[in-house]
């Protein structure tokens, strides 16, 4: 038996086992949540039409909690309180009083500094389609604000499609209506136009 040779094969993979290749964190396959080590703030601002009724911050420690004592108005700001332990990156869920409710997941609420919520802040739209064989004469956004306004500038012809802006300040969730030249109409309820994206009628 050839002893160096045996030596340097046995050497090659002990001193390749023993090089630092790469280097593995020491948290490596471990999962930490980030609390607030202190009580931390953010301003909760209403630029809606309609007061914010509740609000919550949900993870584990305060889920189902509505953390506003009493109704947010439209135009108020609050200062809101992230007690110590709280996780940072968690959800929060604004309830308005008219029942509709935003969410928004996985905000870091330690640094949020603020946070502004309003129904139409800026204009939205989304596209009107005819399907039908009869024109649509009328169409409108029922809502306080808009109640008895046709946006329709011109008939919407069968096949074609426009598309509407839905102005800021308009609530989003309203009711919508199409009257058709022959006099029929057709109503929809509670509809949430900001996030419409496109709407059709057909036959």
């Amino acid at each position: 038996m050839n002893l160096p040779k045996l030596a340097l094969a046995l050497a090659i993979p002990v001193a390749a086992l023993s090089s630092p290749a790469c280097s593995i964190p020491a948290d490596f396959g471990s999962t930490s949540a980030r609390t607030s080590a202190e009580d931390s703030h953010f301003t909760l601002s209403n630029e809606s039409a309609i007061p914010i009724v509740e609000f919550y911050i949900d993870n584990k420690s305060t889920r189902g909690k509505n953390i506003l004592d009493q109704p947010l108005q439209p135009t108020e700001s609050r200062h809101i309180t992230v007690v110590t332990g709280t996780p940072c990156v968690s959800n929060i869920k604004a309830v308005f009083a008219d029942g509709t409710s935003k969410k928004d997941a996985k905000v870091d609420v330690c640094e949020l500094g603020g946070y502004t919520l309003g129904n139409g802040a800026e204009d939205s739209y989304f596209t009107l389609g005819n399907e039908s064989a009869i024109p649509i004469v009328e169409f409108y956004i029922d809502n306080k604000s808009t109640r008895g306004k046709n946006i329709l500038d011109q008939p919407l012809q069968p096949t074609e499609s426009r598309r509407i802006t839905v102005v800021a300040g308009t609530p989003c969730v309203s009711n919508i209506k199409a009257v058709f030249a022959d006099g029929t109409s057709r109503k929809h309820a509670k509809v949430d136009v900001c996030e419409l994206g496109g709407y059709t009628y057909d036959n």
